[in-house]
């Protein structure tokens, strides 16, 4: 992946290529690679696990298929559900258009559950009651099935949030300090957009900055260098410039411009090329994408070495429990150095990641307590 990446002691600009190749109209993307790879990554240490426990068979595979249906139709569903319920007024199917941006990974979380629960379970309507039996695959229960998923998925969700990095999406507050991240895709993406002929956009650190978290951006913008086009880029940019940058920070906003009308931009023409450059301000934010990465990879691990450690004694629902207890309570702590997603998260105490992380860390609880609860009952009955 070619990136570039101004490394220094307080912030860096993040301005990656999303894209590993283009042809003609077709696109393959890091993120799409990321999320693949995350499936199989999750896929190799399951097998892993099976062939160390002398368990494995081509049903491992299948699982595999389970939980990729279950994650991609959960996520999409959920976050239809959870952020766009609108849009089901409109067009009811696109709730199975995976494919369109927006996954929600609580609806992931869900979608593996109830889809591994149909593996596992054998249900069958006599009298009109529903009887469920556990099918005991590879000799092990559901818990014992989950068990072992979800230290693949916490190293499946390290890789996806580092495809949601790349993609510069799932933004971080501003730090309100000289420590951050400026993310330049998405304002050069409005710059090509708005201004005709925009062939490259250079990031430079200016000199100080307007207040601690600010600091001033040198941007330079390349054009199309034939000179019949000067005219046009230069009445474009006269007149649309303004409008690519606000002047107050919004939550989406990398660069800002607090001069508005006053703002200075020059035009730059040599043989070979035609400029314009003018100073900005840039936002430094979290990048919540990387710390949410860093500590699913601490949790894989940490779940991956209790079951190295324990794996002839596991009870089961052990690591199921830890998984949802710790996953989601990160989830809760990492949501306060996000933007909200949808606008309606700006009314309320806590936003939606959070809310659907609480039912979470509640079940993860219950997994552990009643399991030890049964445990404990047993022991003494006998």
């Amino acid at each position: 992946m070619t990136a570039k990446l101004f490394l220094d002691l307080d912030y860096f600009f993040w301005e990656p290529n999303i894209f590993i190749s283009k042809w003609n109209n077709f696109e393959l993307r890091w993120y799409a690679v990321l999320f693949v790879l995350a499936a199989f990554a999750g896929r190799f240490v399951v097998v892993y696990i099976y062939k160390k426990e002398g368990k494995y068979d081509k049903l491992a595979d299948l699982q595999l298929v389970y939980m990729i249906l279950g994650n991609v139709l959960g996520a999409r569903i959920g976050h239809i559900i959870f952020y766009n319920p609108e849009i089901l007024s409109i067009n009811f199917f696109e709730l199975f258009k995976f494919w369109k941006s927006g996954l929600a990974s609580h609806g992931a979380a869900i979608g593996v559950l109830v889809a591994m629960s149909i593996y596992s379970y054998e249900f069958k309507i006599e009298k009109f009651k529903i009887k469920v039996k556990d099918r005991l695959k590879q000799g092990n229960n559901y818990l014992q099935i989950m068990d072992r998923i979800v230290i693949g998925v916490a190293l499946g969700a390290c890789l996806v949030r580092v495809g949601n990095f790349v993609n510069s999406e799932i933004i971080g507050k501003p730090t309100g300090s000289d420590y951050g991240i400026i993310m330049t895709n998405p304002y050069s993406d409005r710059l090509e957009t708005t201004l005709p002929f925009v062939e490259n956009v250079n990031y430079k650190k200016g000199h100080g900055s307007i207040s601690s978290g600010y600091p001033y951006v040198d941007i330079t913008i390349e054009f199309k260098n034939q000179k019949y086009f000067e005219e046009r880029i230069r009445a474009g940019v006269d007149r649309l410039l303004l409008k690519t940058m606000p002047v107050n920070r919004g939550p989406y906003d990398h660069i800002i411009n607090p001069k508005g009308k006053n703002l200075a931009y020059t035009f730059i023409r040599t043989n070979d090329s035609f400029k314009v450059n003018f100073e900005a301000v840039g936002v430094n934010r979290h990048p919540t994408q990387l710390y949410e990465s860093l500590t699913y990879f601490i949790l894989f691990l940490l779940l991956f070495l209790i079951w190295v450690r324990n794996r002839e004694k596991l009870r089961p629902g052990l690591l199921l429990g830890l998984f949802m207890v710790l996953l989601f309570s990160l989830r809760i702590l990492h949501e306060f150095f996000k933007e909200n997603q949808v606008s309606f998260e700006n009314e309320m105490i806590l936003n939606m990641g959070q809310i659907l992380s609480i039912p979470f860390v509640v079940l993860g609880f219950l997994v552990l307590f009643f399991k030890n609860l049964h445990t404990l009952v047993h022991e003494k009955c006998a």
